[in-house]
């Protein structure tokens, strides 16, 4: 009976303590995502101590990025998209968007700057167009609390529609 009782403690002891490790090394991925009529936000993650917070004016169609920098507690990064020149939208129809965060872990190459660990998804709702793009990330010039200013990389443009169905 004695050693059911401390096998059992055993292996509660060994859970605890699993669930401590796991929740104390993995970092949540979690993005997050708002929106009205003029403007849409969201969070992901750019690096494994930082997230982006990314904005898109309704108004002007331009997508933002702000990357603060951890050791000066500042914004040290700011990336720019059009997504409406991307989406090749009408400049008669109001756009209606739709602004997502994903997590992808891309493949490093040779060059200091790769691309973040989020793609941001913009998708016009009326044409039903997206686009998807990534922050280009230099963790070296994060490091020395250097400011990074550029361009989002446009990844991917698309249609979320069948051809055959007409837009509204």
């Amino acid at each position: 009976m004695t050693t059911r009782i401390l096998g059992l403690q055993s292996v509660v002891i060994a859970l605890v303590a699993g669930a401590v490790f796991c929740l104390a090394v993995a970092p949540t991925m979690a993005g997050n995502a708002s929106a009205n009529g003029a403007m849409a936000v969201a969070t992901g993650p750019i690096d494994s101590d930082v997230e982006g917070f990314f904005t898109l004016d309704f108004r002007t169609g331009e997508l933002q990025c702000f990357v603060f920098n951890t050791r000066t507690q500042q914004i040290g990064g700011r990336f720019r998209a059009s997504v409406s020149t991307d989406l090749r939208l009408d400049v008669n129809t109001k756009p209606s968007y739709l602004l997502v965060t994903g997590y992808a872990s891309f493949v490093r190459g040779a060059g200091v700057v790769r691309p973040a660990n989020s793609i941001v998804y913009v998708t016009d709702t009326n044409s039903g167009n997206f686009a998807a793009y990534s922050v280009p990330w230099n963790s070296n010039l994060a490091k020395a609390a250097k400011p990074q200013v550029g361009n989002l990389v446009l990844l991917q443009v698309g249609s979320a529609r069948p051809a055959a169905v007409p837009a509204p």
